[in-house]
């Protein structure tokens, strides 16, 4: 299996950027959580942050895409994303939020497509 930290490698400059603004420093990587998503090849992942806090969590595909429902979090455990991914792309076409560190919506599904593509 592919080592964690060079799957979720394109997640670290959003991930940095938003933990920094809450008060964190980045995150200490992670690791798979389980065995395959029943009745799938998805394997689930948590990462969490050097504080115990959990950073990111969702599923990857064998190739070590993001698949399906992810969510990511701040240094101090508030929720800043949560989307719909296919084959590592956010799905414009499902509810996803982006939130800023006071828990205000900075973007969502009625503003049209993520203007980064996604929260990484």
């Amino acid at each position: 299996m592919t080592h964690i930290n060079a799957i979720l490698a394109p997640c670290g400059a959003l991930l940095i950027a938003l933990t920094t603004a809450c008060g964190g420093s980045g995150g200490s990587g992670g690791a798979a959580d389980g065995a395959p998503v029943a009745g799938s090849d998805l394997l689930p992942v948590i990462t969490h942050f050097d504080n115990g806090q959990v950073e990111t969590t969702g599923t990857l595909d064998a190739e070590g895409q993001r698949q399906g429902a992810w969510q990511v979090f701040a240094f101090d455990g508030q929720l800043l994303f949560e989307g719909e991914f296919v084959d590592d792309a956010l799905d414009h076409s499902q509810p996803w939020t982006h939130w800023n560190s006071d828990g205000s919506v900075r973007y969502d599904q009625d503003d049209g497509p993520h203007p980064a593509g996604g929260p990484w």
